[in-house]
């Protein structure tokens, strides 16, 4: 090979690591939300003084959307129970299964500000996962009611995709401005030999 093919086979590689570097890479992160409603049995008929939830047959309510839009309403879910609320101790398997999509539970909080005798307000933060997605993190709320016979428990878990920090390209420049001069020094040494 003689030195201006070796020279220009360089400089197009670096044009092509410089635009394959300044084309936006996003990981495939869960987004949307989706909402679950069914039967719950707290220990206690006083949900202040409950320690302990065990969850009945319960359904995605309404579609999921997002991530979650091919999960239609009145899909079966399966949840984890019982769920130990006081004291807080977290299932070390997910909470929840549906479509493909779980949640582990990574904080778990229950809100006695907002909560009563006949109605409790769980809350905290999960890790979403499945489906070919990158695991997620996501906030989540329950709320479990007395109101009716028997207690109700309805959910909703949303997500979103983390922000990424931005480079304004500077890597890619950087790397692209080093193999060009790369190209027209050894381009120059061809010359003067």
């Amino acid at each position: 090979m003689n030195r201006p093919t070796k020279s220009l086979n360089l400089l197009a590689c670096g044009v092509l690591a410089l635009s394959s570097l300044l084309s936006k890479v996003e990981a495939s992160l869960i987004e949307g939300g989706i909402a679950f409603t069914g039967a719950a049995t707290p220990d206690n008929s006083n949900l202040t003084q409950a320690s302990q939830i065990t969850f009945g047959a319960t359904t995605v309510d309404g579609d999921g959307w997002g991530s979650f839009e091919n999960i239609l309403d009145g899909t079966s879910v399966n949840m984890y129970s019982p769920l130990k609320i006081n004291p807080v101790d977290l299932p070390n398997e997910a909470l929840w299964t549906v479509g493909g999509f779980s949640l582990m539970l990574t904080s778990l909080t229950v809100d006695t500000a907002h909560s009563s005798a006949n109605a409790l307000l769980l809350s905290g933060i999960g890790t979403l996962s499945g489906n070919g997605f990158e695991d997620t993190p996501g906030d989540w709320q329950a709320t479990i009611t007395t109101a009716g016979s028997p207690a109700t428990f309805s959910w909703s878990a949303i997500s979103g995709p983390v922000e990424s920090v931005p480079d304004n390209g500077e890597t890619a420049i950087l790397l692209g401005s080093g193999l060009i001069v790369m190209g027209v020094v050894g381009r120059l040494r061809y010359i003067r030999s």
